[in-house]
């Protein structure tokens, strides 16, 4: 595990820009969200990532139909877009069970 304190995007006046977490701010996400196993988390992270693509194909039709507007969209998906990005991060940060003594992939924080 590195020693590095991941840079997490965060949204900010409707941009993008960054936040840092430490280890126990993780490890408090993963107890509030009761994720218990790397594959939880991967399950979750994958869920996500398929909901952007949902939305990215809806959201253009919506816009264009006058049903969302483009300011709505942008707003729904950059929020979704920095759920899954703090996901992928808690996966990068959740060591491998196969690269681990502790072969059981539970919260390793």
């Amino acid at each position: 595990m590195s020693n590095a304190t991941p840079t997490i995007p965060a949204i900010s006046a409707g941009s993008v820009t960054t936040t840092s977490f430490d280890e126990t701010e993780l490890a408090r996400i993963c107890q509030v969200l009761e994720i218990k196993t790397r594959r939880s988390l991967e399950a979750a992270s994958s869920e996500l990532e398929r909901e952007l693509q949902v939305r990215e194909r809806c959201y253009k039709g919506w816009v264009a139909d006058g049903k969302l507007s483009r300011i709505d969209a942008t707003d729904r998906f950059n929020r979704l877009t920095v759920a899954t990005l703090i996901f992928k991060k808690l996966l990068d940060m959740w060591p491998d069970p196969e690269d681990s003594e502790d072969k059981d992939g539970t919260v390793p924080f």
